[in-house]
């Protein structure tokens, strides 16, 4: 949208993301969208270096314990300048204005 990338990956499992990142396809995003619930099944280090995320959002259950995964956490925080979770941040809001990609919560 207005030249921003925003990728939904839904539950798309670790052998597709394979698949993603070894064809012609474009991954490079602005936003991704985690998938999985930030789970150490998705978000492989190929998959981020080839999407290359600025931010990155987790939809997760704030009474759900085992997720996100931290390694996952770790790895999205060491690529992305943001990395939003619902379980912590409530709503994320994410909005294109003006060519830039605004970000607001309610935590």
């Amino acid at each position: 949208y207005d030249e921003k990338r925003f990728l939904f990956t839904g539950d798309i499992s670790s052998k597709r993301e394979e698949s993603m990142v070894n064809s012609d396809k474009e991954l490079k995003c602005d936003v991704l969208k985690v998938a999985h619930h930030g789970s150490k099944y998705s978000s492989s280090e190929d998959f981020l270096a080839k999407a290359s995320p600025e931010t990155a959002v987790i939809s997760v259950s704030a009474d759900d314990t085992a997720l996100p995964d931290y390694y996952i956490t770790a790895l999205l925080n060491s690529v992305c300048k943001n990395v939003y979770r619902t379980d912590s941040d409530k709503t994320v809001m994410i909005t294109v204005e003006n060519g830039e990609i605004c970000t607001k919560t309610h935590a």
